[in-house]
């Protein structure tokens, strides 16, 4: 598989639907879960990021912002009619079917600026859709490829799978944390009596009486566990968990709260954190909006009918 998103010189292995995000191999158990909840967060973050408008009743615009965050970032606007996958004009917008769906390029075709010419689509059951080019002028196209990012890679994804690793590590190492300062008493006993005796010395201790009378070797064979975690650490590891998932939320275009209040920074410090966002959002909205105006003029006579717009 090449790096480029979607390409598959075979077009034919690439996975078809939806899978299982990868994660890393020492994710189990707990961490699994953290790493689940966190890939859910932050893909729910992306995918809601920009609306479509005026998008045709048979598309759904949340799967094909699926398509783009979550499955390799290209996706394309077809038309679909009973008895021909195309049609012309007017007739195709009412007697047809729109569809959008994912999508991948290859075949080593380019155009005149070097860009990929070749998109096939999955259909419903995966592999097989329709196959297109964009050598020619737009009004000819058979099908409008849509991309997630202007760099053409997997970048929402990759930046979602990448984030849900940190944070799930960052939030198991603060649970392990908080887990050990709970100091524990480990009670020493030789015998079944003498070990229901320090049991009963042991719950009157933790009854909250302010006086307890034991004999001394009891209170001998009682004595606290202490990993040696201080709570401050506890703090400080949540503190990072915090920063890491506002530059989670930086790295997919969103504005996070920061680690300091705004008044508190300076005025290049503010800007320096908006521009960040602003620059990610550039390079995840102006393809979108590119694709938008190819399908405006495909199949709607070049009228503003389709439009991306940035909710956030």
């Amino acid at each position: 598989m090449n790096p480029r998103i979607g390409y598959d010189s075979a077009m034919a292995k690439y996975p078809p639907g939806p899978s299982r995000p990868e994660t890393s191999p020492w994710l189990n158990g707990d961490a699994r879960a953290l790493y689940d909840h966190y890939y859910s967060r932050l893909a729910g973050i992306a995918m809601t990021r920009y609306r479509w408008d005026g998008l045709p009743d048979s598309i759904d615009p949340m799967r094909l912002e699926y398509a783009l965050v979550l499955q390799g970032g290209l996706a394309a606007f077809t038309h679909l009619r009973q008895g021909a996958k195309l049609g012309d004009g007017q007739t195709e917008a009412e007697l047809g079917r729109f569809a959008v769906g994912k999508a991948v390029y290859g075949g080593g075709q380019l155009d005149d600026l070097f860009n990929p010419a070749r998109y096939t689509t999955y259909g419903p059951n995966g592999f097989g859709g329709i196959t297109f080019t964009t050598t020619k002028p737009v009004e000819e196209w058979a099908g409008v490829p849509i991309w997630g990012d202007s760099a053409r890679m997997d970048y929402d994804g990759q930046t979602i799978r990448m984030f849900a690793n940190r944070l799930a590590r960052a939030s198991l190492v603060v649970d392990v944390n908080m887990a050990a300062t709970t100091r524990g008493v480990v009670v020493v006993a030789e015998s079944q009596d003498e070990l229901l005796t320090q049991q009963t010395a042991m719950e009157t201790a933790l009854s909250g009486l302010p006086t307890i009378v034991a004999k001394e070797q009891i209170v001998a064979n009682m004595k606290a566990l202490n990993l040696g975690v201080h709570p401050e650490t506890v703090e400080r590891s949540h503190v990072v968990a915090m920063r890491l998932w506002n530059e989670a939320l930086t790295a997919l275009g969103v504005q996070a709260g920061a680690a300091e209040k705004e008044e508190r920074l300076t005025d290049d410090e503010v800007q320096a954190i908006r521009g960040a966002v602003q620059a990610v959002r550039r390079r995840t909205l102006m393809p979108r909006k590119l694709a938008a105006q190819q399908i405006n003029r495909r199949y709607f006579d070049a009228k503003e009918v389709v439009q991306v717009v940035d909710q956030w």
